[in-house]
């Protein structure tokens, strides 16, 4: 695998693990917007914790992909960057 490719594939990796993170973090959220009104008085939040459960499962999933990206990404970086390192090393006149 050539370095410039593993180049690509890392900018892709952090690229989506970024954008899952931002994913986890950010946050809309219509309060108490699925809460209905009973007819007796009162409010029913059946729904509203419902819909709630499925915001926070979506997030969940989102930061574990994001996280589950990460090994590869840093498998990668040493794939590409330790050769780019060495190289970049042993073309230079040294120290000074």
């Amino acid at each position: 695998m050539s370095t410039h490719r593993c180049w690509v594939y890392l900018f892709i990796l952090f690229l989506a693990s970024s954008c899952f993170c931002y994913f986890v973090v950010r946050i809309k959220w219509d309060f108490l917007a699925y809460a209905e009104a009973r007819p007796e008085g009162g409010f029913d939040f059946t729904k509203e914790i419902d819909e709630l459960a499925v915001v926070a499962f979506d997030r969940m999933r989102y930061y574990r992909f994001a996280w589950g990206l990460t090994p590869f990404a840093i498998i990668i970086l040493v794939v590409a960057g330790v050769p780019a390192f060495l190289e970049l090393l042993e073309s230079s006149d040294g120290p000074g």
